[in-house]
């Protein structure tokens, strides 16, 4: 497996769990590092509303966009 779907794998799999926000910032910082876009990143929150549900993707966004305002400084 390459390290963008690593990443995405990962993202993924925390994006479904409570409590690892934290982590979740990280790999989307990671994954930006991997060569992954802000376009595709929101297109997987996208998928984990429909295969995990809109709490976890709504939580997934606000940590994107967390990322995105941090990235931006």
């Amino acid at each position: 497996m390459d390290f963008q779907s690593r990443e995405i794998a990962t993202i993924a799999a925390l994006a479904s769990m409570a409590g690892v926000n934290s982590q979740l910032q990280s790999h989307f910082n990671m994954g930006f590092n991997t060569g992954l876009t802000e376009a595709q990143m929101k297109s997987l929150i996208s998928v984990l509303e429909d295969r995990i549900g809109k709490q976890e993707a709504d939580n997934a966004d606000e940590v994107l966009a967390r990322v995105m305002r941090n990235r931006a400084k």
